[in-house]
């Protein structure tokens, strides 16, 4: 009997480590991961939370950066299953205090592992990617849902085109790390790809998995590729893709790679490079399929100054000029601006003599980078990428509710810029060089809450 017991535990032990290496085998190791990640851009499908069929147009809500706080309690409060909840926590705590921040970030997860206990989203069988289509009249934005590796972040294969800032880091490090799940993906754009396109032009042929008009117009379509066949290649395809370029999202691609780099660390010798920290979900678009509007400030002082003594000093870098509305204001290049000033609009172009200064350096010519050397540094002695004096309003927002702005909320001044162009972003990048955070608002953004990737249990 003994020897039987033996004979026995010796063949459940080599079952187990068959087991393990064929585990192995099949997920890379992190010595291959990381070749693999310099040289080929790593795009995998993964298993989603969706809204269950019917609840999408009930769920879904907003991107986190298309909607304020005050705008989301209201919309929150009519409906306990708005996505707001988790994209939002803030919208069911009071003011502010000392713990805040805690109880945001409690919130948020609990709120997520609520939707998920009610069945409110349901988790797909199967690993896919899932097509998205935002239309919207004659307009029609493609993308594909996809998880990304972290590695291809760390080589350089998805490239930033802003910095980050460290107070913003803190905050998503905190959030993300007790929610612990995706719930609004990174916004990524490659140089449009033939074979992409055509696998892209396939799938729309049949019916759409998911359908629906929101609110605001725009009919949302969902198509679930989960056949082995298209999914591997898919991932071949992006393979070939030389790099990808972040759109929106900086910050939490900056986070989620320091929280892997810690985990990876703590690991050890255990890390296989598969585990679920490793990736980031996010919404993939071809450069064609992308729109840049404008990023404006709006300004609550003049540091000191009058308005027809800050127009002096505008004068020492532009040439101003008074115009009789708004229409005569915007600007149609990336060194021309408008500004609204003490109830009037003004026409600011780059006098030449800057301009040549600036025309050998894509950077340069970007607008935020040109008002922030010459204006909000200098004059305003100001932060362009916003703090308490100055507020990022994007280019959707039109010039009535501007001027309403200036004239019932105190704000000083308005800036509109030229919207910064995807080939701009990409020479920018490309030469391994950045811009100033909120220089860019990209168009359309993901509906909330209708793909969301756990990474790993809501545990209690």
């Amino acid at each position: 009997m003994k020897n039987a017991k033996n004979v026995l535990a010796v063949k459940v032990f080599y079952f187990s480590l068959f087991l393990f290496l064929s585990y192995r085998s099949s997920c890379p190791t992190l010595d291959n991961v990381c070749r693999s990640a310099q040289t080929k851009l790593q795009v995998h499908p993964f298993q989603a939370y969706r809204p269950s069929h019917g609840l999408e147009e009930i769920i879904t809500c907003p991107s986190f950066n298309c909607i304020n706080l005050d705008q989301a309690r209201i919309i929150a409060q009519q409906s306990e299953l708005s996505f707001l909840h988790v994209l939002y926590p803030e919208v069911n705590l009071p003011a502010v205090d000392q713990r805040y921040y805690k109880k945001v970030y409690s919130r948020a997860r609990g709120s997520l592992r609520k939707f998920i206990r009610k069945k409110w989203l349901t988790l797909d069988e199967e690993q896919a990617y899932y097509l998205y289509r935002q239309q919207q009249g004659l307009q029609s934005f493609v993308s594909i849902m996809a998880k990304i590796h972290l590695d291809s972040y760390l080589t350089g294969l998805i490239r930033p085109h802003e910095r980050t800032r460290a107070n913003v880091e803190r905050w998503f490090k905190g959030l993300l790390t007790m929610q612990n799940a995706d719930v609004d993906p990174v916004m990524l754009f490659y140089q449009a790809s033939e074979e992409i396109n055509a696998a892209i032009a396939k799938t729309m042929q049949n019916k759409p998995d998911v359908d629906f008009i929101a609110e605001d117009g725009v009919r949302h379509s969902v198509w679930i590729i989960h056949g082995l066949d298209d999914i591997k290649k898919l991932r071949h395809y992006f393979t070939k893709i030389p790099n990808m370029y972040i759109a929106d999202g900086h910050h939490r691609m900056a986070v989620k790679s320091k929280i892997q780099q810690e985990k990876r660390i703590s690991r050890g010798n255990r890390y296989t490079g598969c585990e679920s920290f490793n990736y980031i979900l996010a919404a993939l678009y071809a450069h064609d399929h992308v729109n840049v509007v404008s990023y404006n400030r709006l300004i609550k002082d003049l540091n000191g100054l009058s308005a027809s003594n800050f127009l002096i000093r505008l004068r020492e870098s532009f040439d101003v000029k008074a115009v009789i509305n708004y229409s005569y204001a915007v600007p149609l290049v990336s060194h021309a601006f408008g500004l609204y000033l003490d109830g009037m609009w003004h026409r600011l172009t780059l006098k030449a003599s800057e301009l040549k200064k600036r025309a050998a350096r894509v950077e340069q010519m970007i607008g935020v980078t040109i008002l922030s050397d010459l204006v909000f540094q200098p004059i305003l002695s100001m932060n362009i990428a916003g703090d308490e004096q100055v507020v990022c309003i994007p280019g959707s927002v039109g010039a009535r509710d501007i001027e309403k702005k200036c004239e019932e909320e105190g704000y000083q001044a308005a800036f509109i810029f030229y919207p910064v162009q995807v080939s701009d972003i990409m020479n920018v990048v490309d030469a391994r060089r950045v811009m100033p955070p909120k220089t860019t608002f990209f168009m359309p953004k993901v509906r909330a809450g209708l793909f969301v990737r756990v990474l790993s249990w809501l545990r209690r």
